[in-house]
C-alpha cells in the first residue's frame, strides 16, 4: 500500500512574478511605464507595507507577518475554485530603502470583478488585526478597479489622476492621503509611502466611498462568496485522476473554462467501470458554462447520466492540460502541524449544481441552434469586412449583424446563463465556425485591437 505522501497529487499552474512597479498607478508619459507593456491577463496585486519610522529593519517582522496573512487566506487558498486555479501568491520584497513589503497577486483573467471583490474582503478582514503601522494598497494590471468601482462615490477632486495612489486600506478602513497633500496631482510612490511614515494621522475616510466598497465587496462576507458556489457531482473512470481530483478540490473552475476551449467530445456510453463518485466545487458562472456545453453536446434527457459525462468531460480536460504541461504534479512535503480550525468549506451548506435545462429541449435546441447560425452569418460577413477572410472590401457592421448581436444577448438573459464573453467568442468560433485555434486566436486579436478591448 502506498504511503499518504505518494497519494497526494497536488498541480501547479505555471505562472510568473509581476513587477513590483505594476503595484502603483502612473500618470500618463511617466517614464516608469513602459510604453511596450502588455498584459496578457489581469492580474491582481496588493502590496502591505509597515512603515513605522523607529524601526531599521524589518525583514524578520515582514517574514512573520507574511506567515500570519497566509495563514489567514489558507482556507480560501486551498478550496476556493479561483478562475486561473493558482491561489494568491506571496512574496517579500525588498525596497530601494533596505525595507521589505510583502506583495502578493492573483490571476484573476475575465473574472476580475468576483474574485476581486472577495480579496478585496479577506484583506479588509485581515488588516483590522495587522497593527496600526500596516498599510495595504490595492489595484490590478488593468489600474485602481476598486475607484473604478466605486466611481460614483468618489469626490470630483479625486478623479483621476488625482487620486493615483491615495487609497490605502488601514485597520479595516479604507482612507485617502487628504487632496491637501501635493494638491495638483497624484502621488508617486515614494511621496504616498513618505506620507504614511509621517503623517498618517491625516489620513481622511470618504464616507461615501467606504459605504459603496463595503456594498459592492466586503458586506456578506463570506458567506456571499460561498452561497455562490455550487457542488458538482461527478463519477471518474481513471484511478489517478480521481486521486489528483480529490487533492485539488479548488480546479474545477479552470477545467470547466477550458471546456470552451479543448476540442471535448463526450463518449455517450453509459456504461461504466467507474471507480470513483466524487464532488468539486464551482462558482455559478461557470456552472452556466457547463450547462451550455452540456447543452451543446445534446445530454439533457439523459440527466441521471450527468456525473458521468461531466467527469469524463472534465478528465479529458485534465489530461490535455496535463499533456500540454498547462498545469503539472508538484511534490510537497508533509504538514508538521495540522491546523485544526475547521474549514469553511467543509461546514457551510452548499447547493447542488442544477443544469440549465428547459422543460422544453426541442425549442431550446432549435433557439441555440438558430443563434449560432445567426452568429456565423454575421461573423462571416465581418471576418470578410475586414480582410480576415478574403481580400475583399466589405460593408461596416450592419444592421443583421447588429440583430444577431442582440438576439444573442437576449437569448442568454432568457436563459439566465452568465457566460464571459471570450469564452463564448471561442466557443462560438470553434463551434459555429469550425475555425481551428490559431485562426481563432487571430480573429480575436483582430477584435480586440478594432474595439480597443
Amino acid at each position: 500500500m502506498e504511503s499518504d505522501q505518494t497519494d497526494i497529487m497536488l498541480l501547479q499552474k505555471p505562472q510568473e512574478h509581476v513587477s513590483f512597479k505594476r503595484l502603483w498607478q502612473y500618470e500618463q508619459g511617466d517614464p516608469e511605464v513602459s510604453a511596450s507593456v502588455t498584459d496578457d491577463e489581469t492580474v491582481l496585486l496588493f502590496g502591505l507595507f509597515y512603515v513605522d519610522k523607529f524601526m531599521n529593519s524589518n525583514v524578520e517582522y515582514m517574514s512573520r507577518l507574511m506567515t500570519k496573512l497566509q495563514s489567514h487566506v489558507e482556507d480560501w487558498n486551498a478550496h476556493y475554485p479561483w478562475s486561473d486555479f493558482n491561489g494568491i501568491d506571496f512574496r517579500l520584497n525588498e525596497m530601494q530603502d533596505g525595507s521589505y513589503a510583502i506583495m502578493g497577486q492573483l490571476i484573476v483573467e475575465e473574472h476580475a470583478r468576483e474574485e476581486e471583490a472577495l480579496i478585496v474582503a479577506l484583506l479588509q478582514d485581515f488588516s483590522v488585526q495587522a497593527g496600526p503601522y500596516a498599510f495595504i494598497r490595492i489595484c490590478d494590471t488593468d489600474g485602481d478597479f476598486i475607484l473604478m468601482e466605486c466611481n460614483d462615490a468618489l469626490p470630483e477632486e479625486y478623479e483621476y489622476p488625482h487620486a493615483n495612489n491615495r487609497l490605502w486600506l488601514h485597520e479595516g478602513r479604507f482612507k485617502m492621503i487628504p487632496k491637501s497633500f501635493r494638491d495638483t496631482q497624484g502621488l508617486r510612490p515614494e511621496e504616498a509611502l513618505l506620507f504614511l511614515k509621517t503623517s498618517s494621522f491625516k489620513l481622511t475616510e470618504i464616507e461615501n466611498l467606504s459605504i459603496s466598497i463595503s456594498k459592492n465587496m466586503i458586506n456578506g462576507f463570506p458567506e456571499k462568496y460561498l452561497s455562490n458556489l455550487k457542488r458538482l457531482p461527478l463519477t471518474t473512470e481513471d484511478e489517478k485522476l480521481s486521486k489528483v481530483l480529490k487533492a485539488n478540490p479548488q480546479i474545477g473552475s479552470l477545467l470547466i473554462r477550458n471546456l470552451l476551449r479543448k476540442d471535448v467530445q463526450i463518449p455517450k456510453v453509459t456504461t461504466s467501470a467507474s471507480v470513483e463518485s466524487l464532488e468539486l466545487l464551482v462558482p455559478q458562472r461557470h456552472c452556466d458554462m457547463l450547462s451550455l456545453f452540456l447543452r451543446e453536446e445534446d445530454v439533457r434527457e439523459e440527466v441521471i447520466s450527468l456525473p458521468l459525462y461531466v467527469g469524463r468531460a472534465l478528465c479529458i480536460v485534465l489530461t490535455s492540460l496535463l499533456q500540454s504541461e498547462e498545469i503539472f504534479l508538484r511534490e510537497r512535503e508533509p504538514l508538521l502541524k495540522k491546523d485544526t480550525k475547521e474549514s469553511q468549506f467543509s461546514s457551510f451548506k452548499f447547493s447542488y449544481f442544477e443544469p440549465n435545462f428547459e422543460a422544453q429541449p426541442d425549442e431550446d435546441a432549435s433557439a441555440s441552434v438558430n443563434i449560432l447560425e445567426q452568429l456565423a452569418k454575421a461573423f462571416k460577413e465581418d471576418t470578410q469586412s475586414k480582410g480576415l477572410d478574403e481580400d475583399q472590401p466589405g460593408d461596416e457592421y450592419t444592421d443583421e449583424e447588429g440583430k444577431a448581436d442582440e438576439s444573442c444577448k437576449k437569448y442568454f438573459e432568457d436563459e439566465k446563463i452568465d457566460i464571459d464573453e471570450d469564452d463564448f467568442f471561442e466557443f462560438f468560433m470553434k463551434e459555429a465556425l469550425k475555425m481551428g485555434k490559431e485562426n481563432i486566436e487571430s480573429l480575436k486579436s483582430s477584435f480586440l485591437d478594432d474595439f480597443g478591448a
